[in-house]
């Protein structure tokens, strides 16, 4: 049988205990195989970029953070793809921004024998939604989505009716 994988890409800036990060992890521990949790390696949006403490000292608070939680695992993967897309593409160009799209991609072709999903607030589906995310139709197309109830998720109860693919979580903190 197919591996289930969810997948919970964050800043993790800092990873947040009980109520938050760890919780979120902790509840869907439950409901997949595994819990990947990659740390976002350069922000898509330029105006969080600036604000992030250092990749590496990200990976290891994730670490810290999660050890307890046997299923979940800290990887690397976007700065992973954000390597090999960078060091083909030469050093006269501007770095490629790399979305979930590309690291879905990526581990899709990594992992044949993995089914993933994506785990996000109510907020981070709003914005693939209204188009903001990097190829988000076909992830909209592709993927099962976990939603975090979260203020603003009443807005999606009527396409979370219409798409099988789109759970609605209420995480008691």
């Amino acid at each position: 049988r197919m591996k289930r994988v969810g997948l919970f890409g964050s800043s993790v800036n800092p990873p947040t205990g009980v109520g938050g990060h760890v919780s979120i992890v902790k509840y869907f521990s439950g409901i997949f195989d595994e819990i990947w949790i990659f740390p976002v390696y350069n922000h898509i949006f330029d105006s969080k970029r600036g604000t992030l403490v250092s990749y590496d000292h990200r990976m290891e608070m994730s670490r810290l953070a999660f050890a307890s939680i046997d299923n979940a695992k800290v990887i690397s993967v976007e700065k992973d793809v954000y390597m090999e897309r960078n060091q083909a593409k030469g050093e006269d160009g501007f770095p490629e921004r790399i979305g979930t799209y590309d690291i879905v991609k990526y581990l899709e072709n990594a992992r044949p024998d993995a089914v993933f999903t994506l785990i996000l607030g109510a907020d981070t589906f709003h914005d693939i939604l209204e188009g903001k995310w990097k190829h988000g139709d076909w992830l909209l197309k592709h993927l099962k989505f976990c939603v975090i109830d979260r203020h603003g998720s009443e807005n999606l109860q009527e396409y979370i009716q219409e798409h099988k693919n789109v759970t609605l979580h209420d995480i008691d903190e």
